[in-house]
Formats: C-alpha cells, structure tokens, sequence
C-alpha cells in the first residue's frame, strides 16, 4: 500500500463521522480531522488506527501486537507467549525468537543459548521470569529493563533498537559483538563489570547514560559511545585498546580513568570541553584529532606518550602543564591553541610538523635537544618565548629565524641532584 500512513488521508472521520472525537477520547490524543498526519506513535493500517511503540523495516510493534505488510498481528496471550520489543516468547518452545525474518540482531540466539529451553521460564504480568527471577521488565511490550545474570556473550547488533530501556544488568558479559545496543536513547543505568572486549559502534546514542564503570574491559572498538550527551564519568582500569571515533564529542565528560590506556585511535576524546585534567601513564601512540578540544584542559600527562598525530590537542586555552619526556614525533599543528602553555619541554623529540604550537603566545621556554625537523609556522606566534634550546634542527621556521637574536639559546642548566641545605632561620 503507498503512503499507508496516510489511508483515508490521515482523517478518521472519512472511517466513520465522529470517530476523531472518539478516539481524542479513548487515547487522550488529538486526531485531527484536517488532513495532518496522525501524531507520533500511531499509523493507520488497514482501516484501522495502530499504536506503536516503534517501527523497523516497515513493521510496526505495539502493545503485544505487531503489524506489517497491511496486517495487524495480536500475540495470543492466553498461550504464554508474549512480546517484548521486536522479540516474540514463544512459550512452547521456552525461546525467543524475531518477528522481522531478515533482522540481523543476535540477541534471540544468544538469550536462548544460555537461557533457552527451561521450563522455568514464563511471562508474569507482561514481563519475563525464570521461576522468580525477573529477567525482561517490559510496559506495553516495550522494553525497560533486562537483568541476565548468566548472559556472557553478545554476538552482533544485540538489542537494537532498545528505545525505552532504561537499566541493563549483563554482570557476566564478556565479549560484545559489533553494533550492541546502538540505540538506546534513555539508557541510564548499566552493568557490565565482567566485560573484556567490545566490539565497534556499540553503545552509540546513549543519551541519557551519565556514568560507565568497566572494570575488566580490555578493548573498545571503532565508533563506541559516540555522542553520549550525558556521560560525566569513564571508569575502565584494564582498558588498553580504543579504536577510532571512540568516545566522540563526549561534551560532558569531567573524569576519564584509564590508567593502562597504550593506544588511542582517531578522534576518539576529540570533543571534551569540560575535562580538566587527564594522566595517561602507558599511553604510546595518539591517533589524529584526539582531544582536539578540550577548552577546560588544564593539566596532560601522558610519560610514555612516543607518537601524537595531527591535531591532537589542538585547542587547549587553558593548558598550563604538559608532560610528554618520551615524545618522539608530533604531527601537524599539535597544541596549535595552547595559549596558556608557558613551558615544552620534549627531551626525545625528534620531529615536529609545520604549525606545532602555532599561537602558543605565553610560551617562554622551548627545549627539545634531539629535534632535527621543525615544520613550517611553527610557533609562529610565540612572541615571549626567551629560552629556545633545539641545537640539531638545521633549517628553522622563519618565524623562529626573526627573532632567533633575542633568544637564550644555551643549553639548559643540569638540575643539581643534590639540594643544598635550608640556611638556619635567626
């Protein structure tokens, strides 16, 4: 049917006189006799007006009961089957299983490989137990919560779309499987303290998640926790892996722990405008655009740090301290915007690309004895630099060559190992 939204011209009273005021009634909703679409969460099928809770591939899921190719679809309840989300239980068979034959999400196949086939299991009041367990808390068979304590593995697109579920309970989980959960808008509540590896663009759109705590994750893969607007706090102490995009505009992000972090892929922490401070001990290589703003920032430690590639913290106004004694390479216009910096110190850089420390107009001191390539523009604007210590470097910048006259150009003074006593107070 063409434009089956749209069947009587979206206008219930060309059904019968009257029947928008009923249904205005019945559903506390306006449906307007006009012409307009009918509000959000309901579609006409078949001469008939359908809520549902969401739609994918063109099948509609309601209040158990799903409709698709001009069909309206009632779960017979009084089986024991149910339906939750896009998920049919079929009590007989003590399984799950789609509504959509071609879905790809896994999550079925995995509930049913551990949970699967027990008698125990039986719908209470809309909702899914195993005896007195609660396992799958639904509202008009929409998904809110799920606790699967024996769950251990996500394969592949698990539980997505998931648009009302708000607590996810997985303390087994292990391995998570590309695209898990991408869309789970009001998630707020998650437990995955058992998780080692996460597959790429799980987790995206999770508005409303304000804190995630994994413990045991070892891998983040591309694209994960895109854009969740909420997120105040990151808490992964084994985490050593994060793929690109990891991580994106994470605009309310004030703690980030992970200790044993070694790589960063591209743009992941690229947008963190309220992150202060941030000491990554193991961390060796930055992929392009990282922290690329991050207005608050005030403090970056990261010893170990061998390689950053372009971009990389590249708007830090705030930057007043920066530790990087391994550094060995930094791409093009790094710390272009650190207009607080007073101080780079890199005793193992090697080269640094054109527009490194571009308006870096507090900076006072630049040491880097082993640097031999300074790109073009850089610090171009570091007007009160007074100490510049980069010896092998053969071909400076210009804007260095301009003011190379005024310049402390002599090695720095070796820090006595050894303090002198505190002269006696009188």
């Amino acid at each position: 049917v063409e434009q089956c939204d749209h069947t009587f011209d979206s206008n219930p009273d060309n059904i019968i006189q009257g029947l928008s005021a009923a249904l205005k009634t019945h559903f506390n909703v306006e449906f307007t006799s006009h012409k307009t679409a009918l509000p959000p969460g309901y579609v006409m099928i078949a001469g008939q007006i359908f809520k549902y809770n969401f739609e994918r591939n063109n099948i509609y899921y309601g209040d158990q009961a799903w409709a698709s190719d001009g069909v309206i679809h009632s779960v017979d309840r009084s089986t024991g089957d149910a339906l939750f989300d896009c998920y049919l239980f079929d009590n007989k068979s003590k399984a799950l299983r789609h509504i959509d034959p071609i879905s790809y999400d896994s999550f079925p196949d995995d509930f049913n490989r551990d949970y699967g086939d027990r008698g125990a299991l039986c719908v209470k009041n809309g909702n899914l137990y195993l005896g007195d367990e609660l396992l799958i808390t639904a509202e008009n068979s929409a998904i809110t919560a799920i606790s699967l304590p024996e769950l251990t593995e996500l394969s592949h697109s698990a539980l997505t779309p998931l648009m009302h579920l708000t607590h996810l309970s997985l303390p087994a989980l292990i391995k998570m499987g590309d695209l898990c959960l991408k869309d789970a808008p009001v998630l707020s509540v998650i437990d995955l303290r058992a998780l080692v590896e996460m597959g790429d663009n799980c987790l995206q759109n999770t508005r409303q998640l304000e804190a995630f705590d994994a413990p045991a994750l070892n891998t983040i893969g591309e694209g994960c926790l895109q854009n969740p607007r909420a997120l105040r706090s990151f808490n992964t102490p084994q985490l050593k892996t994060m793929q690109n995009c990891c991580l994106y505009e994470v605009r309310n992000l004030v703690s980030f722990n992970a200790p044993q972090l070694v790589s960063m892929g591209d743009r992941c922490l690229n947008e963190v405008p309220k992150l202060e401070k941030l000491h990554l001990a193991r961390l060796y290589e930055m992929g392009e655009l990282c922290l690329e703003i991050a207005w608050s920032l005030t403090h970056f430690e990261a010893p170990a740090l061998r390689h950053m590639k372009g971009y990389c913290l590249y708007r830090v106004p705030e930057l007043i301290n920066v530790q990087l004694p391994e550094l060995r390479s930094m791409n093009r216009k790094c710390l272009w915007g650190a207009t607080s910096l007073r101080e780079f110190i890199a005793p193992q850089l090697r080269s640094m690309a054109g527009d490194c420390l571009g308006i870096s107009t507090t900076l006072e001191r630049f040491e880097a004895p082993l640097l031999r390539v300074m790109g073009p523009d850089c610090l171009f604007h570091a007007d009160k630099l007074r100490v510049f210590y980069a010896p092998r470097v053969k071909n400076l910048p210009k804007t260095v060559r301009g003011f190379k006259q005024k310049l402390d150009t002599s090695p720095p003074r070796p820090v006595s190992k050894k303090a002198k006593p505190a002269a006696a107070s009188s």
